[in-house]
């Protein structure tokens, strides 16, 4: 009877036996060996640089500069409708046509003003521009021009800006802040 019962055990000796070696041989294949490189392995506490911060830097710088050219233009001829149009979407356009208050000679009167200051505003000459960028899109533009009564005249235009293909171009135009100190 022993052997019987001994036979019985085989089986459930070898089934055991496979078991208990292929667990071991799965947490074996977990482990890298020696002949993988450490280079090619990012271990988790590694801290990879943040593609779309740089990004947005690079495009608010981008659309910093556009804005900076797009006013040294502006400075030179307030009234080159061709340069404004150039620079602007048509969204803008139509917010520069529709708050243009006076007798137009044609019909493509813009207030291109509003770039600089509030209209029907009496200004000195401008004293400092400064430019903020609140977003990729967005900038605050900060003039102080030189005022009356030992007051200076303060001026502040929200602009939005989008790419357009390669270049951008000025498409929201929100006045914020017009007066003397």
């Amino acid at each position: 009877m022993k052997k019987k019962s001994f036979f019985y055990f085989i089986p459930a000796l070898l089934i055991g036996t496979v078991l208990c070696v292929g667990c071991g041989q799965k947490e074996k294949a977990a482990e890298p060996t020696e002949d993988v490189k450490t280079d090619s392995v990012v271990k988790a506490d590694t801290v990879m640089p943040d593609q779309g911060l740089e990004t947005t830097q690079k495009e608010m710088e981008e659309a910093k500069t556009f804005l900076e050219d797009f006013y040294k233009g502006l400075d030179k001829d307030q009234l080159n409708y061709a340069f404004v149009k150039k620079h602007t979407t048509r969204n803008a356009i139509k917010y520069l046509a529709d708050n243009y208050e006076y007798d137009c000679d044609g019909s493509d009167c813009l207030a291109t003003w509003i770039f600089l200051y509030e209209g029907g505003g009496d200004t000195g000459p401008l004293k400092k521009r400064t430019f903020e960028m609140l977003d990729e899109a967005t900038c605050k533009v900060s003039q102080t021009y030189e005022g009356y009564d030992s007051k200076d005249y303060k001026y502040i235009v929200k602009l939005g800006v989008v790419k357009d293909g390669d270049k951008y171009k000025i498409d929201t135009i929100e006045p914020l802040v017009s007066g003397n100190d």
